[in-house]
C-alpha cells in the first residue's frame, strides 16, 4: 500500500489546504484529493511541478503556455526538453522531478483538475529503451538542423485532443536520477502529467525542498 504521508512528509502546505484529503490513486500512479470532499466530476491530481509563469502573474495560478512561440526565447533553446511537448509537467513524486534538469530549491506543489477519461487524459505508453532513445535522437536532430516548431507541432498533433498526457520518465530523465543518486519510492513508477489544455490551470497549495 503506498503511504501518502512518506511522499510527502517534507511538504510544507497553505493554511487553506487540508492535506489530510490526499490519497493515493492506483490506476492513474498519482496522489489525488479525496474526491468524497469535491463537487466536481474530474479528479484533482496532486503532484509536484515548477511552470513557467506568464508576465504579470504569479506562481499561485498558473495558466499554462502550451505553444512554442509562446514560450520566452530562452526557453526555447531547451529543444531536448521541448520534445516531448510543451506544456508545464505535474510529476507524481519528488524523486520523479529530480529527473529534471536545473536545481530548484523549492518544487511547488500543485493541483490540476482532469477528466480521466483516456481521451482526455491520454496514457503513453514507454516501449523499448533503445527505441525511445532513437526515436528522440532522430527528432532532436530534425529540430535542431530544420525547424523546431514544426517537430515540436507534430508531437503535439500525435497527442489528438487530449487536454493533458501521462508519461513515464525519458532515459535522460531517469540518468539524472541516478547521477543524483535517487532512488524511486517502492511500487511508484515515476511519471508526470503534461498539461496541454491551456484552460487547465495548476492551483499552488504548498511546497517541498528539492532532491539534489
Amino acid at each position: 500500500m503506498i503511504e501518502v504521508r512518506k511522499l510527502l512528509e517534507t511538504a510544507t502546505f497553505d493554511p487553506s489546504f487540508d492535506r489530510e484529503t490526499v490519497q493515493w490513486n492506483e490506476e492513474l500512479g498519482f496522489m489525488q484529493v479525496d474526491p468524497a470532499t469535491l463537487s466536481i466530476e474530474a479528479v484533482r491530481l496532486v503532484g509536484f511541478a515548477l511552470p513557467l509563469i506568464k508576465p504579470g502573474c504569479t506562481d499561485q495560478v498558473v495558466w499554462p503556455i502550451t505553444t512554442y512561440r509562446g514560450l520566452p526565447r530562452v526557453e526555447r533553446k531547451n529543444i531536448d526538453k521541448l520534445l516531448k511537448g510543451i506544456g508545464p509537467r505535474l510529476h507524481n513524486t519528488l524523486e520523479a522531478f529530480a529527473g529534471n534538469s536545473g536545481h530548484p530549491g523549492n518544487v511547488g506543489i500543485y493541483t490540476i483538475d482532469v477528466d480521466p477519461d483516456p481521451e482526455h487524459l491520454l496514457q503513453l505508453h514507454p516501449g523499448n529503451r533503445v527505441a525511445r532513445l532513437a526515436r528522440h535522437a532522430g527528432l532532436l536532430v530534425r529540430a535542431t538542423i530544420g525547424d523546431p516548431e514544426e517537430v515540436i507541432n507534430e508531437i503535439h498533433e500525435s497527442y489528438g485532443k487530449a487536454d493533458a498526457v501521462r508519461m513515464t520518465l525519458p532515459p535522460r530523465s531517469e540518468g539524472r536520477q541516478l547521477l543524483r543518486r535517487v532512488k524511486n519510492p517502492a511500487e511508484i513508477p515515476p511519471q508526470f502529467i503534461l498539461v496541454r489544455n491551456p484552460n487547465i490551470t495548476l492551483h499552488k497549495v504548498g511546497s517541498a525542498p528539492a532532491l539534489r
